[in-house]
């Protein structure tokens, strides 16, 4: 794996895409409740990826916070 050099992010909101019945119980929550979905995609300077993550969070458990800190 190559070094990472910058990190793309999105979240959005999974209310049109319910949270499927085998990750409810998981998450906490009804099936078919809503969720939110965070993708990371971890880069090294050519732009290739390196890492790419998918995390489903429950929205009524949802509180985001990140602190990104390279170092050399």
């Amino acid at each position: 794996m190559g070094t990472i050099d910058f990190l793309e992010e999105g979240i959005r909101d999974e209310a049109p895409s319910p949270v499927p019945e085998d990750l409810a119980s998981t998450l906490q929550v009804a099936p078919g409740g809503h969720a939110l979905e965070l993708r990371r995609n971890y880069l090294d300077k050519d732009a290739t990826s390196q890492i790419i993550s998918l995390s489903i969070l429950p929205a009524e458990h949802y509180c985001y916070e990140i602190t990104l800190r390279r170092q050399a």
